[in-house]
């Protein structure tokens, strides 16, 4: 895998979705199996509001049960957006694992990513 911090891709196979859905470790797999370059554009030190109990709430479990439940709003509107307009969704429950997304994606992109 490449890994080039400061290059400006002209050409890129964008991944979207939610914290903690396995885009990056998605990404690395596909750039490591076809020899391009894997760029992030968050870090991992900045996502660690997903898993931490909200602090300096009077309430904290229902304070992370509205989080929750505001986030699956988003992604329900993310899936609704994407899908009105064609783009393929693919939902993450942990059943297939990073190299069986990978191979998904992989799937879509092979136009893209050709013999490389």
């Amino acid at each position: 895998m490449l890994w080039d911090p400061s290059g400006a891709p002209r050409q890129a196979l964008w991944i979207g979705g939610g914290q903690w859905a396995g885009k990056s470790t998605v990404a690395r797999i596909l750039a490591f199996r076809h020899g391009i370059t894997a760029y992030r554009r968050h870090q991992l030190g900045t996502l660690t509001r997903a898993g931490a109990p909200p602090r300096g709430v009077s309430d904290p479990e229902r304070a992370q049960r509205n989080r929750i439940a505001r986030d699956r709003l988003v992604a329900e509107d993310a899936v609704r957006a994407a899908t009105a307009l064609g783009m393929p969704v693919v939902e993450i429950d942990g059943s297939l694992g990073a190299e069986g997304i990978a191979d998904i994606v992989a799937e879509h992109f092979s136009p893209y990513l050709g013999n490389a």
